[in-house]
Parts: structure tokens; sequence; C-alpha cells
């Protein structure tokens, strides 16, 4: 299991357990990686049961000083990090959710808050490039 949050300074921040007793830092603390003072976190593990193409890494995603989205990808190297091209307010609360099928390859979405106060959903391809969702289904405004 692994926790991500910010510090005092803004700098993203992980503690991790395989036994839910023992707590220690996880492998992002030795990163340097400066969040926005605004910035919400999402992660999830990139895997599935019976899912084709999925790498079975860990991801994060923090939005930066302006205001882009970051994607970590803890990979058996270490930390892989790749910037999300979206257009969220600052502060824009987010999710990331996996796509998965048994016969295709995966992907993930991402939904966030745009300036318009509408949610909008991005898909991430295998390789992390950001493609914009169907206009009509990706906006959910509120």
């Amino acid at each position: 299991m692994n926790v991500f949050y910010l510090n005092s300074t803004n700098n993203l921040r992980e503690w991790n357990t395989n036994d839910g007793v023992k707590w220690t830092d996880g492998q992002v603390n030795s990163q340097n990686v400066v969040a926005s003072s605004v910035s919400a976190l999402t992660s999830v593990w990139h895997t599935h049961a019976g899912c084709v193409g999925c790498p079975g890494t860990l991801l994060v995603v923090y939005q930066d000083s302006g205001s882009r989205f970051n994607l970590g990808n803890l990979t058996s190297t270490g930390w892989v990090w790749s910037a999300l091209n979206a257009n969220a307010v600052p502060g824009s609360g987010m999710s990331l959710d996996l796509l998965w099928r048994a016969s295709a390859p995966t992907g993930l979405r991402l939904y966030y808050q745009t300036s318009n106060s509408a949610t909008y959903e991005h898909l991430c391809s295998l390789n992390w490039e950001m493609t914009p969702g169907d206009p009509q289904a990706g906006k959910h405004p509120f």
C-alpha cells in the first residue's frame, strides 16, 4: 500500500507498507517533486487480473505551479515523469480510472475540472500521451 501526500513545502511525499504494520519512506521522496500549493493528488496501480498490456506500475498525478498535470510512473528502474496536456483550473480535483479489456490494450482516464466548471475526461494511452475524450461524453457540467 502506498500513501501520497504533500508536505508543508509542497513536496510530493510517500509512505508505503507491505504488511500494513511497518511503514517506510517511499521512492518518490528522493525525487524532489514540487507541486502547486493547491494541487490535489490521484494515484492508481496500473494492473488488473486478466488485463492485457497493463504494466503493473504505480501511477501518481499532481498539478505543478503552472497548473500542468504531471504523471509519475514507478517502473522497475525508478520513477519516470511526464507532463500531461490538460487545461485544468488551478487546484482542480482529479481522478484516475484504469481502462482494461481482456483482449485489448489498456489506458487511463483522467478526470479534472476546467475553467468553465465542467468535469472533463481525457484518455491516456499506454505511452502516457493525452488524447481528448469524446466532446459530448467528456464534458460533464454540474
